[in-house]
């Protein structure tokens, strides 16, 4: 199966220009027209954590779609690290974390779908994190010897999460402490998995707080940090003695459409087009 790098489905608008007459033309435009440039705002924490608030950036305002961003270095004892809150989302052209800065995406305790964009390039040299129920989409490149950090809840014993590493780098120690394992389509059980073992960016994993001492209500945040998953992932599937099913997840750090990966062309003739929830 093929997970194309989600930057694949967006499209270009200039991608109509077919001609290069037409490209020169446009370029021509560009060189005589006195356009706006893309503004630079850094954050400084002033008065909160609040990404949407515009008294923490030194413009004023709220960055937009159209703003290179920067998050400076900083220690946490004179610095409110900006955090985007429950089910907010943002655009920006690019965004630079300095070494020592933080950005959350979603708050730490859990929200309803956080989300940031990246249309340009990111360079990281400190810590991105995102939270519970939260996405980071890159749109561009990216780069630093800074560090990327995801959470997701996991439930009681009597409950089973499904998750997907989105990190190229680690084992199943990501899952930190609780229990891991892996469908088996030939007998059409459970395989338990040692700490040791890889974890395969694409493939799914049933995870449990499981050790019999927890009720089914319990929930628990795990938390993931590795080097970021930025290119096509392909994953085998199989055609179990037991049956047909492959237990499959989103490898990048921000949601997927589901209609373009079944209609991907590398995946129409694997899958019924069905998925379950």
């Amino acid at each position: 199966m093929n997970f194309n790098h989600y930057e694949k489905g967006f499209q270009k608008l200039n991608t109509a220009a077919n001609s290069k007459g037409l490209v020169w033309l446009m370029l021509l435009v560009l060189c005589f027209c006195s356009g706006t440039a893309l503004g630079q705002i850094t954050w400084d924490g002033s008065d909160n954590d609040d990404w949407n608030t515009a008294a923490n950036w030194d413009s004023g305002t709220v960055p937009t779609a159209a703003d290179d961003v920067i998050i400076p270095s900083s220690s946490s004892t004179n610095f409110n690290a900006p955090t985007i809150g429950s089910d907010e989302s943002y655009e920006v052209n690019s965004l630079t974390v300095q070494s020592s800065g933080r950005l959350e995406i979603g708050p730490s305790s859990g929200g309803n779908g956080s989300s940031l964009t990246v249309n340009g390039d990111l360079t990281n040299d400190g810590l991105v994190r995102a939270n519970v129920n939260s996405s980071l989409a890159l749109l561009g490149g990216y780069s630093g010897t800074g560090s990327y950090a995801n959470s997701r809840t996991v439930y009681g014993d009597l409950s089973y999460s499904i998750f997907a590493v989105p990190f190229t780098d680690g084992n199943i120690a990501l899952f930190n402490g609780v229990f891991a394992y892996e469908y088996n389509n030939e007998t059409g059980g459970y395989v338990a998995l040692d700490y040791v073992d890889a974890a395969e960016p694409g493939k799914g994993y049933f995870v449990s707080i499981g050790d019999g001492s927890n009720p089914s209500g319990t929930t628990f945040t795990l938390g993931f940090a590795g080097a970021l998953v930025g290119d096509d992932v392909n994953v085998d599937i199989t055609m179990g003695a037991a049956d047909k099913f492959n237990l499959l997840g989103n490898p990048y750090s921000a949601a997927i459409s589901v209609d373009e990966f079944f209609n991907n062309s590398n995946n129409t003739d694997h899958t019924t087009g069905v998925i379950y929830f």
